[in-house]
């Protein structure tokens, strides 16, 4: 069976589930930033701010800011899911990180979808009113009408039932962020 190029390449990080803080390799250069990482379009990340109101909101800015190659502008904005010790910039730069969310980026970034702002991002999760993390999969998700599974699947054969993406969103300090996202093959 030929899988997505996204399955492919998140696992060839070395997990097929990415999480904040964690299965993320050093910087390749000693001031943090790394030739080899595909730029993002904002590529000096600001103070950390972020995190959403509801979770299918942190979902929605998720899916835009990959969608829009924000990568380091999303990460700065998740850095208080990081683990304490890590620093948000030093993470935020790191290749590997770059290489998972183009990885997602292309997964979903396909010839005839229109992209945002023009494409609309939409959620569709329950929340209980107590949770603490959510898992959201992504048939939860479209863009531009078509969801983000569809998306994904584009281009793949044999079969693929068992394949699957989930975002994990947890609430810290009042917040919602995207924590990690998981592949099932």
């Amino acid at each position: 069976m030929a899988l997505p190029v996204l399955a492919m390449s998140v696992a060839g990080c070395g997990s097929q589930s990415a999480t904040a803080g964690k299965d993320v390799a050093a910087p390749a250069s000693g001031d943090g930033t790394s030739r080899t990482a595909p730029p993002s379009k904002r590529t000096t990340p600001g103070k950390p701010t972020g995190g959403s109101a509801k979770p299918d909101e942190a979902v929605k800015d998720f899916v835009t800011q990959v969608l829009n190659e924000n990568y380091a502008e999303w990460c700065m904005g998740n850095a208080p899911v990081l683990p304490t010790d890590q620093d948000p910039a030093v993470f935020c730069a790191q290749p590997t990180m770059h290489r998972s969310l183009g990885s997602l980026h292309d997964a979903w970034a396909k010839p005839g979808v229109t992209l945002p702002p023009e494409g609309r991002v939409t959620v569709d999760v329950p929340v209980k009113k107590k949770a603490k993390e959510v898992e959201v999969p992504d048939t939860a998700i479209t863009l531009d009408g078509r969801s983000l599974r569809e998306l994904e699947l584009i281009g793949s054969s044999g079969d693929t039932s068992s394949f699957s993406l989930s975002l994990g969103v947890v609430k810290k300090d009042g917040r919602w962020y995207v924590e990690s996202w998981n592949i099932e093959v």
